[in-house]
């Protein structure tokens, strides 16, 4: 390659934002070791490329704590920007090794501080916050819409996998992971 003005120019701007020229954002996410300004840099490229990693790319991460707490904070945040939006069935979490993630302590139907941060669709079922410990930590919390009227217990079954129903998801939002600003998704 003939290195011109151009080509330095763009490798200080890749260098910069956290990646280097030859890194792929997925390369950056799987390694273990990627420094907190290597991952942002990964998470912005990751804004120009559309979904082509499987669910279970963000999920291996998270469950695996060989990864920092924030990198795998990140991980979940991507996790559900990337797959979880309106009219994904809720057993895509059974399917890529995150229903582990939810239980009575952490997805419950109680709002904290009263106004949840999405609107809610008067014609679908109950609303859901979901705040595993990785997020808690950081007061942050992902809300979940599903589509038909079902208690908690009944929707962790099926996000579990033992009860087969084909609920999906009516809307979601996302507050405060990493950088991500909340999110409501009609």
């Amino acid at each position: 390659m003939k290195f011109n003005r151009i080509n330095v120019y763009i490798a200080i701007a890749l260098i910069s934002y956290g990646c280097a020229p030859t890194q792929q954002p997925f390369d950056v996410f799987s390694d273990p070791s990627a420094r907190q300004e290597a991952l942002t840099g990964a998470e912005r490229q990751l804004l120009s490329i559309g979904v082509v990693e499987p669910p279970s790319f963000w999920t291996r991460i998270v469950n695996d704590e060989k990864y920092s707490e924030a990198h795998r904070r990140q991980c979940l945040g991507e996790f559900f920007l990337r797959h979880v939006k309106p009219g994904t069935p809720i057993s895509i979490f059974a399917q890529n090794g995150a229903a582990n993630w939810f239980n009575r302590d952490n997805f419950s139907l109680s709002i904290p501080g009263g106004k949840p941060p999405i609107k809610i669709k008067s014609d679908a079922g109950p609303l859901f916050v979901f705040a595993p410990d990785l997020l808690r930590r950081q007061q942050a919390a992902i809300y979940i819409q599903i589509s038909q009227k079902m208690n908690p217990d009944s929707v962790l079954g099926v996000i579990h996998g033992e009860n087969p129903l084909p609920i999906t998801i009516a809307r979601i939002g996302i507050g405060g992971i990493a950088s991500v600003k909340v999110t409501d998704r009609n």
